[in-house]
């Protein structure tokens, strides 16, 4: 019995804290925003569905529907609904634990299995199921709302429908499996404080990893805020014709970015692989190449952009106040191009020698300089100052980020070197960031163009709201970003261990990110209209239900640019490119596109939701039928992989051990000698006392990698104080990776 009344009180107050969890957030984001276009509670609903079961799922929807709708329209008369959207969430748990064994997986097969159920069942009880029940068992309500009315309501629901899948799939995935990731640890720990400790335990590659990805997503959101100070201080400065002169220049600007960025991702990838293979006079002539040739592209571009002046503007045609705005900043701008494309470069260089510290003050220097003169300038020159702005802000974002070369431990100097094989190696690394280029370029003519075309000069509003949304799903792949060279390294060492740590480590922060992204954007979609000073607009509704639709797209954007990144780091380059082309300009513009003509700024943000989730859907359906499941999602298929094995430690006389003994028995397993073994052993002894004394009180990780193609070899590599051992031994060398000592033990 007393069993019995545990379960049931364990019921009861899960029901009362997700029905308040759920009110809460519902009820904040209508208030905040003063729009019903999208409710949060399902995603949370249906994951309490799955984690609590289908009964308080079930319960706790009916409470958190009938209640919202109380607080928010003062009226009960929604009830009906309340019942069919908690039948909806009871289905989908149900169905899911039954169809799923093992309550604490949640790979690929979990995800598909729970979005196709969550879609099917909310498209059947909300959206088909809910109209003739209304008309069959709740007469006296449809009676009083009138045909007019039943008919607006009917709508609604198939709103209502729209949202809880999509958000579903989106937030309730990734809170389905942060949930079952803590579960997991719990059941290993026995409390929640030591799950939370256990999911977040560290290592080597979570040391090295995550203060570069913190320090990469501030960076981003500065690199992603240059592009979008012009529109901003326009806005606020100079008035809407300014903000709608800055829209016509997207187009114009992504097509600089992707020029400037030809080589750049390619030769600073390049450059890591190198260093990982310990070649450091490769990366050096690669350094000196990929320099000048980024040079002569930034200068040919002044040229190419002051032939096509006339011809940009008669392609965007529009009133002829905010042409001569916009050509103003045009003929200005023109000369950017070459200081963006050498500061782009060289950040990416200093970053992959592991400078992101002075990386990110460029960043922040850049920024400050471009608002402040930007504010300055516009006032005295107008539109010129904000390109004028721009180019001087370059200008310092190169000086500082210049410093680096006179650092002691900058590894990069200039060795005069051509090669057309290196140059196309180049294009080839950079593909991924050539075409997403390319695709922002494309999306942004497109958008601007069908703007203009279908609803006029009035809406290019719009434009700068969608454009800044594209914007925005950029900022969130800091995590990718900060991933990308240390993924490099591992794919030169053919380290597939670290590989697929370093993925699931890069693809949390992403969903962490894109989550939180989502939710400010839910809750406080104003934020991009003020801006850019545009929250008196008449298109205010419609914008901020656009901006909530997009705000929802933000996770799948976050995969997606994860995905693309990592398989371009990995050299998957087409693959890479596959999943660009999609999430950058394939689907946005066939959804967004097609959606204006008739629907206007909101169907455009429905748009532009959907072409990130069919972007990641329909590219794992390729890589299914091409590579088979087995290669989903890391795609570590070359037999060199096969070769190497890794183990990770905390730098301590316990775990000294244990790396000796294992270092001991895979050398064994290996058929090495005696004699070869007790050097290694002696050499790591060594070694693992220098970086003892060094690192006093402090923790310190590392990593062993044994590397068995062609010349047998073992990596040591730690995260504490930079330093050159004093081992004189032949086969033992020293190089540093990053922010990291990398010693290596020929065998």
């Amino acid at each position: 019995m007393k069993k019995y009344f545990k379960i049931i009180l364990n019921r009861i107050i899960q029901i009362f804290f997700v029905s308040l969890l759920t009110i809460s957030v519902d009820y904040l984001i209508f208030k905040t925003s003063h729009n019903d276009s999208i409710w949060l509670g399902e995603s949370i609903e249906a994951v309490a569905s799955i984690i609590f079961g289908p009964v308080v799922g079930g319960i706790s929807t009916f409470i958190n529907c009938v209640l919202t709708d109380f607080l928010v329209y003062g009226t009960l008369e929604f009830f009906f609904v309340g019942i069919f959207e908690a039948l909806s969430m009871t289905l989908i748990g149900l169905i899911y634990r039954r169809l799923i064994k093992d309550e604490d997986t949640f790979g690929v097969k979990e995800i598909v299995i729970f979005n196709f159920i969550q879609v099917v069942v909310n498209t059947a009880v909300i959206y088909l199921a809910t109209p003739p029940a209304a008309v069959l068992f709740f007469e006296f309500i449809v009676k009083e709302w009138g045909q007019k009315g039943f008919v607006e309501e009917m709508l609604a629901l198939s709103n209502d429908a729209f949202s809880a899948c999509f958000s579903v799939a989106l937030i309730g995935t990734t809170l389905l499996a942060l949930c079952i990731a803590i579960r997991r640890h719990l059941k290993k720990t026995g409390n929640f404080v030591d799950a939370i400790k256990s999911f977040l335990k560290p290592c080597f590659i979570s040391n090295e990893y995550r203060p570069r990805a913190l320090i990469y997503s501030i960076g981003i959101i500065f690199s992603i805020a240059l592009t979008m100070v012009d529109g901003i201080i326009s806005g606020h400065t100079l008035g809407q014709d300014a903000l709608a002169a800055t829209s016509i220049m997207f187009p114009l600007i992504s097509l600089s970015t992707y020029i400037s960025n030809i080589i750049t991702s390619g030769c600073s990838n390049l450059c890591a692989s190198a260093k990982g293979n310990g070649d450091y006079k490769k990366a050096k002539k690669l350094f000196t190449l990929g320099f000048f040739t980024t040079l002569v592209l930034g200068v040919l571009q002044i040229i190419f952009f002051f032939l096509i002046q006339d011809f940009y503007f008669d392609y965007f045609a529009t009133t002829e106040k905010i042409e001569i705005l916009a050509r103003q900043y045009y003929q200005i701008y023109i000369f950017v191009p070459p200081f963006m494309a050498m500061t782009t470069f060289l950040d990416e260089i200093i970053s992959s020698d592991g400078d992101d510290v002075l990386s990110y003050a460029g960043y922040v220097v850049s920024f400050i300089t471009n608002v402040g003169l930007s504010i300055f300038l516009s006032k005295s020159i107008g539109m010129s100052g904000l390109a004028l702005a721009t180019m001087i802000s370059y200008i310092c974002y190169l000086i500082v980020v210049s410093i680096h070369f006179f650092k002691k431990d900058n590894t990069y100097s200039f060795i005069f070197y051509f090669s057309v094989h290196d140059l196309i190696s180049f294009s080839e690394r950079s593909l991924k960031s050539n075409i997403q280029g390319l695709c922002m370029f494309l999306s942004s003519t497109a958008f601007t163009k069908a703007i203009l075309l279908f609803w006029g000069s009035d809406y290019l509003i719009a434009n700068t709201v969608l454009c800044a949304m594209l914007e925005i799903y950029e900022i969130v792949n800091g995590p990718s970003e900060a991933a990308e060279y240390l993924i490099a390294s591992y794919e030169g060492e053919k380290n597939d261990e670290g590989i697929i740590i370093l993925f699931k480590e890069a693809l949390s922060s992403c969903l962490f990110g894109g989550t939180i992204v989502s939710f400010i954007l839910l809750l406080f979609p104003n934020i991009v209209l003020a801006l850019y000073g545009v929250e008196d607009s008449p298109l205010r509704f419609e914008l901020i239900t656009c901006i909530r639709f997009c705000s929802v797209g933000v996770i799948a954007a976050s995969v997606g640019g994860f995905l693309s990144d990592y398989y371009g780091d990995i050299g998957k380059p087409l693959w890479s490119c596959l999943l660009i082309i999609f999430r950058t300009a394939l689907f946005p513009i066939l959804f967004c596109v097609t959606f204006c003509v008739d629907g206007g700024t909101v169907a455009m943000g429905k748009g532009l939701l959907l072409s990130q989730i069919a972007a990641v859907a329909i590219f794992f359906g390729f890589v299914l039928i091409v590579n088979g499941s087995k290669s989903i999602p890391f795609m570590l298929d070359d037999p060199d992989y096969e070769k190497v094995d890794i183990i990770s430690f905390e730098f301590t006389p316990k775990e000294h051990n244990r790396g000796i003994n294992w270092i001991n028995d895979y050398l064994i397993k290996q058929g090495i000698n005696d004699n070869k073994i007790n050097n290694v052993k002696n050499i790591v002894l060594s070694l693992f006392d220098k970086i003892e004394e060094k690192r006093e009180k402090n923790k310190v990780y590392g990593e062993c990698v044994f590397r068995f193609i062609k010349d047998p070899e073992i990596i040591i590599k730690d995260n504490g104080v930079l330093f050159k051992p004093d081992i004189t031994d032949d086969h033992y060398s020293y190089n540093v990776l990053m922010s990291c000592n990398r010693s290596t033990i020929h065998i």
